[in-house]
């Protein structure tokens, strides 16, 4: 699969995530970060996108629902999000990138909310809409923080960080046993967002 720069319908981007559906013929991608202008005007993506993998065109992408921040682990069928961030919706960066104080004051004086939620989306039925599945987990909100799978379906969180740009970082591993049981991963399960 492969397209041409700028063909996709998206915005070109980085810090995404993506999922392949558990019967292996659909991609999706949603989040992450967009920069224009040479990378001094920032955009948080909050779309979600999916495409079918047999028989790619770079028209087939199609626009599901929106999320707040991008985030994810795959499990049992669902593409789950765990903690990440907030910034504005836009975000223009004054200072240049070799201005380690120029930096450091942007990301002190922007407004910054990390999460603590799990959001799901069915990859099974090819739902949507992400589904609010703990509005509130009981780890403490985070961002850039490392999330895996094993494969008895146990979710393994480790650190993670609460202030933009790097810091505040959390020195801990949370263990959820059984997330697809716990979470009641079926079709149709938790609030629709």
């Amino acid at each position: 699969m492969k397209s041409p720069h700028g063909a996709a319908p998206w915005d070109s981007r980085a810090d995404h995530a993506t999922a392949i559906s558990p019967d292996g013929q659909w991609l999706v991608m949603f989040g992450g970060q967009s920069a224009k202008e040479g990378g001094r005007k920032w955009k948080r993506c909050e779309d979600t996108w999916r495409v079918k993998l047999e028989g790619y065109t770079v028209s087939a992408w199609h626009r599901i629902g929106d999320l707040p921040a991008a985030r994810s682990s795959p499990v049992s069928g669902w593409l789950l999000t765990m903690g990440g961030h907030w910034t504005p919706p836009t975000e223009t960066l004054k200072a240049k990138t070799e201005d380690t104080d120029g930096m450091k004051a942007h990301h002190e004086e922007t407004e910054f909310k990390a999460y603590n939620d799990v959001v799901g989306l069915d990859l099974n039925s090819l739902s949507d809409k992400w589904k609010v599945l703990e509005a509130s987990a009981p780890w403490p909100a985070r961002d850039d923080e490392a999330v895996s799978v094993t494969r008895d379906d146990t979710i393994l969180i480790f650190g993670g960080g609460t202030l933009y740009g790097g810091g505040g970082y959390h020195q801990d591993v949370w263990r959820l046993p059984k997330a697809s049981e716990a979470y009641k991963l079926s079709h149709g399960a938790a609030t629709e967002l």
